[in-house]
């Protein structure tokens, strides 16, 4: 059997609609077995913007970016050690929110220390993410995402069809909460959203389709997960140029 480590990121500064997506993938993916799993949020959490001191440049891999200290490194950290990842947003003006940015800009140091292609490249990335409005920008946040996975050299998994349910297409999976409490808020209050009420923070569980497209994408990012481990695991160090991380048979490979 191959083991496989998921984690979910959720990019939100509060426990709550895009948090419950992240959580509802990760519990379908492990449904298969061999899945272990880890929820990474940011809400709570001291992440600097880069300041571009480079001096990631060659850094320790237990330390690619000393330049700031905040909470980064715990997560970068733990995030080397994955094989997949769930990566989830809020809708922000048709864009993934700061959160998902500043935590995408600080990453580069895993690329440019010593960590270098062990760091991230190689991994399955999937993307989600929840807005107010049913067309409020989830597709184009979740493109941010898989851009950031295809430009650091990870492979992407979408939201597959499943007969009967949902059909395929889409890039990740979308969740709303217009009219689903979030709205209704705001409604009753004349304009004015009522934010942290527990309505308002859980207002994606009434979407169903949200559900099952974060339920397939986790079930095909620990399946993908596993057949790339699985084939890297085949395959001789010496017919390949990257190695596969530091859960890979032959360990770090430093440039």
């Amino acid at each position: 059997m191959e083991k496989v480590k998921i984690q979910g990121i959720s990019c939100s500064p509060r426990h709550g609609n895009t948090e419950i997506m992240v959580n509802w993938a990760l519990d379908s993916a492990r449904e298969l077995p061999g899945v272990e799993t880890e929820l990474i949020s940011l809400a709570g959490k001291e992440i600097k913007p880069c300041n571009m001191c480079y001096q990631c440049i060659d850094a320790p891999k237990d330390n690619p970016c000393p330049g700031i200290r905040d909470d980064f490194h715990e997560i970068a950290m733990k995030m080397m050690e994955a094989d997949g990842f769930i990566v989830g947003t809020y809708a922000d003006f048709h864009s993934a929110g700061s959160h998902f940015h500043i935590l995408k800009g600080r990453l580069m140091s895993l690329e440019m220390s010593l960590a270098g292609h062990v760091g991230l490249r190689c991994k399955v990335v999937g993307a989600l993410c929840q807005g107010s409005l049913p067309n409020g920008g989830q597709n184009l946040a979740v493109q941010q995402i898989l851009l950031w996975a295809i430009e650091n050299d990870m492979y992407v998994v979408m939201v597959g069809p499943e007969k009967g349910q949902t059909c395929g297409g889409n890039t990740g999976a979308y969740g709303s909460t217009c009219n689903l409490g979030g709205c209704a808020e705001m409604v009753r209050n004349r304009g004015v959203l009522s934010v942290n009420t527990k309505e308002e923070l859980e207002a994606v569980r009434e979407d169903k389709v949200a559900k099952i497209q974060c339920d397939m994408l986790g079930k095909r990012v620990a399946e993908t997960a596993k057949i790339i481990k699985a084939g890297y695991a085949a395959v001789e160090p010496n017919e390949i140029q990257w190695a596969y991380g530091p859960s890979h048979k032959f360990g770090y490979t430093l440039r």
